[in-house]
């Protein structure tokens, strides 16, 4: 993995991290030499791969930070934040099983990132 550093176990965890409906999350820690990009092209790979994710996040800004976005993982509603400068993806649904299969789609193309 050179891009990231360290990829979560699913965990429970409400919406926002600290307050929010309950939910289900993981993350991934870019590793200290990746480029901010990586979070970002991760994500787009993910919707890439699977084109009925149907990935809605804002567009590209030079030095962006704090982006968070939506998708469809099974048809079930996503929550993606990540941040650049921090050097982290998160995931986040209220459906456990979703998240367990977004996360087992998503750590072949990290391994590649």
């Amino acid at each position: 993995m050179p891009d990231f550093a360290q990829i979560d176990e699913v965990a429970p965890s409400p919406q926002f991290g600290n307050c929010g409906p309950a939910g289900w999350t993981f993350s991934l820690w870019g590793s200290p030499r990746c480029a901010a990009e990586v979070h970002r092209q991760l994500i787009e790979a993910v919707a890439a791969k699977y084109p009925d994710t149907c990935l809605k996040l804002p567009a590209w800004q030079m030095g962006e930070d704090c982006i968070e976005g939506d998708m469809k993982w099974a048809t079930v509603p996503i929550s993606i934040w990540f941040e650049t400068t921090l050097n982290f993806t998160s995931f986040w649904s209220a459906d456990q099983a979703a998240i367990l299969g977004l996360r087992a789609a998503v750590l072949p193309l990290a391994k590649k990132a």
